[in-house]
């Protein structure tokens, strides 16, 4: 009957099955598995083919990939990099015609560092420039992706209708520069902080998610790319639910993270970030000429309109206001074994709900 507002008032939430998709929950095992099985009243007619879809979960990413590679699963989604250890492997069924994959922005925006801009020193707009200009985006390519990366602002480039070209980013947008630009993008952030009233640097803490995967690594990098132009950190290291708990409340300076988008449209990538009051506006960022442009944006119908506003909006949170510094972003890659049909159609979005669990369309011969 699908899910009402009591059915998401009364617990246990997170513990029961909610919904009207095609296949319902069967069985679950924490940790371990679960298991799904066709909904006999589905409501698009002989849908789905499947009879039974079972989802295995494994501690580590060795275990996962190693029944992949021998056969036990048919799928693994949402590989990323880096995983360069899997990949010989990877290609090699890929070659031997076994296996085959597809890649996607992972839809990491925004992604790098997270400047509380309600607080000092970053509710200063030049002390935000400074850090923007300071990191370097090469190297953070190579030391968090492995060099499997994509340029991005508030959106990468290629995704959906949006990301802007890499030619009109690298060496053009201020903090791309490569080779000697990034050097004078360097000094140049010493300059802004020393006209601003930190001509010895600056001593801050940055706020360290370590239960979150690669984010410790994210947050090593910051801290080395950030001191070379005098903005230094100690790491205040906090387990995930406290430190996200911070991060929501606005008690933090600075983090090195992302946020995860449900679909590519600008509407929620804008609309939950970027506007006064919106759900993961955990920037403090506020321009009322943002506010005003995202309800024109979000109504407009003609897509050469709404991408003109979406670049305007883009250009007002990062070229004027340096609110965020936005960094380069990776692929994620699905790969299934062929005996699996129609495993390379996604919804809006690869990596999370909007059509890519659903897997209504799938059928294993």
């Amino acid at each position: 009957d699908g899910t009402t507002r009591e059915d998401l008032q009364n617990p246990p939430i997170g513990r029961t099955a909610y919904g009207s998709g095609p296949f319902i929950l069967k069985e679950w095992l924490p940790q371990a598995r679960t298991v799904y099985e066709r909904n006999p009243d589905y409501f698009k007619q002989g849908l789905p083919y499947l009879d039974e879809v079972v989802i295995h979960f494994a501690g580590d990413t060795a275990a996962v990939m190693s029944a992949f590679i021998t056969g036990r699963s048919d799928f693994y989604g949402s590989l990323r990099r880096p995983g360069l250890t899997y990949y010989p492997d990877l290609d090699r069924l890929k070659a031997e015609g076994k296996i085959d994959s597809a890649t996607h922005p992972a839809g990491n925006r925004p992604n790098g560092i997270f400047m509380n801009n309600s607080k000092p020193p970053f509710d200063d707009v030049n002390i935000r420039k400074a850090a923007f200009l300071a990191v370097d985006r090469t190297e953070w390519c190579e030391l968090a992706w492995d060099n499997a990366c994509t340029t991005a602002l508030l959106f990468s480039s290629g995704e959906g209708n949006w990301g802007r070209p890499e030619e009109e980013i690298w060496n053009v947008v201020p903090g791309w520069g490569t080779g000697a630009k990034k050097q004078q993008e360097i000094e140049e952030a010493k300059a802004l902080l020393a006209a601003n009233g930190y001509p010895d640097g600056i001593e801050l803490e940055q706020l360290n998610l370590m239960g979150r995967g690669i984010l410790g690594r994210f947050a090593e990098i910051a801290q080395a790319q950030l001191a070379r132009a005098g903005i230094n950190s100690t790491m205040n290291v906090q387990n995930i639910t406290e430190g996200y708990s911070r991060f929501a409340k606005l008690d933090y300076l600075f983090l090195a993270s992302w946020f995860s988008q449900v679909t590519f449209d600008p509407s929620e990538a804008i609309g939950n970030t970027w506007i006064t009051g919106g759900a993961r506006n955990w920037i403090g960022y506020y321009n009322p000429e943002v506010d005003r442009l995202f309800p024109l944006m979000d109504a407009e119908v003609d897509p050469a309109k709404r991408r003109q506003l979406v670049q305007q909006i883009e250009d007002i949170v990062i070229l004027q206001d340096f609110a965020h510094v936005v960094m380069p972003d990776t692929a994620t890659e699905h790969f299934w074994w062929k005996r699996l049909h129609n495993a390379g159609l996604f919804g809006i979005s690869p990596g999370y709900g909007s059509g890519f669990h659903r897997q209504e369309d799938l059928w294993l011969e």
